[in-house]
């Protein structure tokens, strides 16, 4: 019995340091701090700081008057926006019966969509007999290398338009699979490409050399379009009987061509009906 008692103590102080709880942010740093005024400088002003740690982002929101002294409000509605160069990452809206000076809003990293950009913009929202509005930069969590390529492929074909077709050039089963436009995102600029999918197959007994510089686009007023060096599809040697698949980037963005003729060297693979579609997320 007296063992027990001895150790009764070590085992409550082994809980209590194990049993915090797993949704308490850790300690925040300070990454944003604003205070905007109101158009009419007569009413109330908003003012909010931006504390991030590894696991949450809080905004420390708080109503002040023209003294800078704490100020009370009822039923206020409270929205949280974020958003970055392409549109909407992250919504919330919250009904709040009694703001009682500040409010302290917590928002998991995991519930901000990741983004192909290191910043963009968070607008917070007071609504109630009134409505007031702050903004600020907001810093994002961005896609890996592959992540943004599984994106940007993503994103490409649920807007991709199929061709359904099957044409011969010498040595050559030419079938192209998909086209339409792609995003592709460097750090400093988004650049958008008309992309054309294709599989060939070598239908001679011999090794046969594609060279991808040979599919080339025709519009109706005959300008010529010519591959760019970003597609996958490289110079290769196909075996007898073998296929390869990859795709083409061409320049066309803003010329805004109806159709166009897909080429391999002087042999017309077929029309392409084009329409642009903004890559959605």
């Amino acid at each position: 019995m007296k063992r027990f008692v001895f150790l009764f103590p070590i085992l409550l102080l082994f809980l209590g340091c194990t049993s915090q709880s797993p949704v308490q942010p850790d300690e925040p740093e300070l990454i944003a701090k604003d205070t905007i005024h109101l158009v009419d400088q007569v009413k109330n002003n908003v003012s909010f700081k931006i504390r991030t740690s590894k696991s949450f982002y809080v905004l420390d929101i708080a109503l002040v008057d023209q003294k800078n002294n704490p100020s009370k409000s009822e039923n206020l509605s409270l929205s949280v926006t974020i958003n970055d160069e392409e549109g909407l990452l992250y919504f919330e809206k919250r009904y709040l019966p009694e703001f009682d000076k500040n409010y302290s809003f917590i928002i998991p990293r995991e519930n901000i969509k990741r983004s192909f950009y290191s910043w963009g913009e968070i607008k917070i929202t007071l609504s109630g007999t009134e409505n007031i509005s702050v903004s600020s930069d907001f810093p994002l969590s961005k896609f890996s290398a592959d992540e943004a390529y599984k994106e940007e492929d993503d994103r490409y074909k649920k807007n991709a338009q199929k061709f359904n077709t099957t044409k011969n050039s010498g040595c050559f089963e030419i079938t192209p699979d998909l086209y339409g436009y792609q995003d592709l995102h460097t750090p400093n600029q988004k650049s958008t490409y008309f992309r054309v999918d294709v599989t060939v197959k070598n239908t001679c007994d011999f090794n046969a050399n594609l060279a991808p510089d040979s599919f080339w686009l025709q519009d109706s007023s005959k300008n010529y379009f010519p591959p760019t060096a970003r597609g996958n599809l490289t110079t290769f040697f196909l075996d007898p009987g073998n296929s390869r698949s990859g795709y083409l980037l061409y320049n066309l963005y803003k010329r805004n061509p109806s159709n166009l003729y897909l080429y391999y060297n002087e042999d017309k693979l077929g029309e392409l009906i084009i329409r642009y579609t903004q890559p959605t997320k």
